[in-house]
């Protein structure tokens, strides 16, 4: 996955989740390095990535942010 991550998301997500299109000059940069990924990069970001999702981006799912609403809602904020 390509991702412009911003920011306050720097602590959040691993680097080695995704291709950080945020670090590139301009397009015509990330799509060269994009290009020049080998098979065994590209499985390497998508294994950190599916790791990451099974564990704290468990955090970013629609279920978790309907607890988050409910929770808020129910405590009166």
């Amino acid at each position: 996955p390509i991702y412009w991550r911003s920011p306050h998301m720097e602590d959040v997500i691993p680097d080695a989740c995704f291709v950080d299109a945020s670090k590139f000059i301009n397009p015509s940069a990330l799509i060269e390095h994009s290009d020049g990924l080998g098979e065994k990069e590209v499985a390497a970001i998508q294994k950190n990535g599916r790791h990451f999702l099974e564990g704290h981006g468990q955090l970013f799912t629609h279920e978790s942010y309907a607890d988050i609403v409910k929770a808020a809602l129910v405590a009166g904020i």
